[in-house]
Parts: C-alpha cells; structure tokens; sequence
C-alpha cells in the first residue's frame, strides 16, 4: 500500500504528506548526476524522503550508468512511520549492488529529537560517520505543512 493512501485529504495537507511525482524525481537525479562527478558520490541524503522516490531514482540511475566499485550509502528520514516502512520495502524490491540504504524515523528538521536543528544534525551525522556532512541531498520536502503546533 502507498501510504498516502491510509491518510484523508486533510491528514496529508496538515503533515505535508505529497510524494513526489516521477518526472520530477528523474529530472532533479538527471541535474544532479550532470553536475556532480559520479566517481566523488559516496553517500546520499533526502531528509524527507516520503516513498524515497527520489533516492530509489537516484540508486537506479546511478547503478545503470556505472559498474559501482564502492559502496553508496542511500539514506532517508521521513517522521512517517508508514513512509519509512514504505521505503524499505520498496528498496529491498530492486536488488542494487554496492547500494547500502538506512531508513530513519525522524523528523528530518531535528532528527535527533535535540531541539536545536543544527546539534540535532551534528550529532546524526557523527552517528552514521559522516561528520563532515553528504555528498548528495536530494529533496522535495513537505511545503505548505501546518508547522503551527
């Protein structure tokens, strides 16, 4: 089941819960892979990763246009629960070598749960050993959320 399927209109624009269509996804992975060298790409972020349809377009992509020799690490954030289930079931259906996937239940402005974004951060990234940050965020993120509460 895609997970906005279980949330009413309502419930998807308060939490911003609006996957990213597919022609976006290919157009965002196809700007970022002309412009950033595929050798220097060893880890990927979208810190609202909703489905991750953007990062699994991105694996694809990247695995079709070279024989990966190192290990990627693909990693999403999503404070959906169902997001995050989502995501890793569907990573697990296309089978890429040297792609490594972390999935986080978070919510990827403070992703620690620390209440400054930028402590939150430092501390995730010293966490997955990527303390001097990622080399690729891709990201659509929820615009228009009710952040009021």
């Amino acid at each position: 089941m895609i997970p906005t399927e279980i949330y009413s209109i309502e419930q998807r624009k308060n939490n911003g819960v609006f996957y990213t269509p597919n022609f976006l996804a290919e157009y965002l992975v196809k700007k970022v892979i002309h412009y950033k060298s595929l050798s220097s790409i060893v880890s990927v972020l979208d810190p609202a990763c909703g489905d991750s349809q953007l990062l699994r377009y991105f694996s694809t992509e990247i695995s079709s246009k070279t024989a990966l020799k190192k290990k990627i690490d693909i990693i999403g954030i999503d404070k959906d629960i169902n997001a995050i289930i989502s995501s890793t079931a569907k990573f697990s259906d296309i089978k890429l070598k040297n792609i490594n996937t972390k999935f986080i239940h978070a919510d990827g402005l403070f992703p620690t749960g620390k209440n400054e974004s930028e402590l939150s951060w430092n501390q995730l990234k010293k966490e997955l050993s990527y303390s001097k940050g990622f080399d690729v965020i891709l990201s659509n993120p929820p615009w228009g959320a009710d952040m009021s509460e």
